[in-house]
């Protein structure tokens, strides 16, 4: 016989969403985070990339500034010998280090639940390679081991801050190749509002106009 590899089921919070997308006669938008910037400089505002300078980056985007599919040999290629670039990376995430340590430490003295926030709050501060871990381990009590941290985490899946509505709206033009987003969708009368934001993008609720 064959064995089949059962994925887990959604996280109670993400199901509920799905439940509601699913009754609702309104159309989901999901609109992907504004990709990093390509041209790098000290004004960066990524968080991962600030005062990196990075030799031949262009490489890892498409002509629309989205990232190619994942390529190891490129990666390998772009980021050979780039110890500024690694280095800059490993600096990004000491909050995640000191985090252990204080937590290990016990000191400051804090409750676990004071733990878990802060610990969701690094992972997103960190960006989506980290926000998708704390979504991994959000489905994996076992690992876990605590309530609490599980709570915390899974509001990574849904619950992630987001970025501002006129970058969004400006994607969404890009992909549908139009000079008006409210020409095609009617966001109702408080405008474009996110509905639920995680690692790889945040939802708009919209009814199509046609």
């Amino acid at each position: 016989s064959q064995l089949r590899r059962q994925q887990p089921p959604p996280a109670p919070s993400l199901r509920r969403q799905q439940q509601q997308q699913q009754t609702s006669s309104m159309s989901g938008v999901v609109v992907p985070p504004p990709a990093p910037p390509v041209a790098l400089s000290s004004s960066s505002s990524s968080p991962s990339y600030t005062n990196v300078d990075v030799k031949n980056l262009n490489e890892l985007f498409d002509e629309e500034g989205r990232l190619k599919p994942y390529d190891g040999e490129m990666l390998e290629r772009v980021f050979d010998g780039k110890w500024g670039a690694i280095a800059s990376r490993a600096v990004d995430a000491l909050p995640l280090v000191a985090w252990f340590a204080r937590v290990n430490l016990n000191f400051p003295r804090r409750t676990e639940e004071q733990n878990a926030i802060e610990l969701r709050e690094v992972l997103e501060g960190l960006g989506p390679t980290f926000v998708k871990i704390g979504q991994a381990l959000a489905l994996r009590p076992d690992v876990v081991g605590s309530e609490t941290y599980i709570q915390q985490l899974q509001k990574l899946q849904d619950s992630v801050g987001t970025f501002p509505n006129d970058k969004a709206l400006e994607i969404i033009k890009q992909d549908l190749k139009v000079d008006k987003v409210e020409d095609i969708f009617d966001f109702g009368p408080d405008g474009p509002t996110p509905i639920a934001a995680a690692s790889i993008g945040q939802v708009y609720r919209a009814r199509l106009r046609s």
